[in-house]
């Protein structure tokens, strides 16, 4: 598992992953002080995959969101509304053995560059 910001290359999906992602400024890097009393989160699954796995959003202990993946190449986006400034987010390998994948998070709309709308978690 490699981060780059709120990125997680996950190369081997034979073994669950979790990522803490968290607000940051776009401009300075910093993080606030801070929860936010309200924004959305969009998580974005992009790979190739040899069997059905799960990518699940916590927090306060909780799952708030979580995507089923089928097996194949993915490409896709879902998100919800978020109301604090960290989410830990969940790779569950399943049955999965081949395969990488990538999940980019923003707390915010999916980015324009993404060309997706997001899907609410199911």
């Amino acid at each position: 598992m490699k981060t780059y910001g709120n990125e997680i290359l996950i190369e081997n999906v034979a073994s669950d992953s979790t990522f803490v992602a968290k607000i940051t400024d776009r401009l300075t890097g910093s993080i606030p002080d801070q929860d936010r009393s309200g924004c959305q989160i969009a998580i974005r699954a992009v790979g190739n995959i040899d069997d059905s796995t799960k990518v699940m959003v916590n927090y306060f202990n909780r799952t708030y969101l979580f995507c089923s993946l089928p097996k194949g190449k993915i490409d896709t986006v879902w998100g919800g509304d978020f109301y604090t400034s960290t989410a830990r987010v969940t790779f569950l390998h399943q049955n999965a053995k081949r395969g990488s994948l990538k999940l980019s998070i923003e707390f915010s709309s999916p980015p324009k560059e993404w060309n997706r709308q997001a899907n609410d978690g199911g």
